[in-house]
């Protein structure tokens, strides 16, 4: 019974922790972005979400290792229980790697709102530039907290968690005449 009531409360501390994060993530995109000299704002995610992409491949770097030293070589050729734990485990260890990679590309990315339309850098040196008056799409998608903004070209991600991600939908609902909710954005 005592190991039961000890994974409950390891189960709501982790659930508590996660929704501070997120919390502290939604309160940084609240702030106020940097202006440019040229007039430009600038968005980007905040410190914390780079912090979690390390930390998330860290962990995961930190099974794969674990996982790889631990296990009886020898008897993963022939017991089944072993073969089903090093699986679970390594996938386990992947998923903490893969899911890391989108974060810390997300992380990278700065997005600029220009009197012209909105710009995007990423993280391998590409650069995209949509024209407000070209911008045929904008969708929200609630799975990735991702505003995808498109033109017939090209296409701009923004990550819910952009500080200053209320300014760009508020200069999307100006140039555009959309509301959020014709974008896709909770209410």
């Amino acid at each position: 019974m005592e190991s039961l009531l000890t994974e409950v409360i390891r189960h709501i501390l982790t659930a508590l922790a996660t929704s501070a994060v997120l919390y502290v993530l939604l309160r940084q995109s609240k702030r106020v972005p940097v202006r440019e000299v040229a007039g430009g704002v600038v968005l980007r995610q905040p410190p914390l979400y780079r912090g979690l992409g390390l930390v998330s491949a860290g962990c995961g770097a930190v099974m794969l290792i674990g996982t790889l030293l631990s296990f009886d070589w020898a008897r993963l050729r022939y017991d089944a229980h072993e073969q089903i734990g090093f699986g679970c485990a390594m996938l386990g260890a992947l998923l903490f790697i893969g899911l890391s990679v989108p974060i810390l590309q997300a992380s990278a990315t700065v997005l600029t709102l220009t009197k012209l339309g909105v710009a995007s850098s990423g993280p391998r040196g590409q650069h995209t530039f949509l024209l407000w008056r070209d911008i045929t799409a904008v969708r929200y998608n609630a799975f990735t907290y991702e505003l995808k903004i498109a033109t017939s070209q090209a296409s701009i991600k923004a990550g819910r968690y952009l500080v200053g991600f209320d300014q760009l939908v508020a200069e999307l609902t100006r140039h555009l005449h959309l509301t959020p909710a014709q974008m896709g954005l909770p209410t």
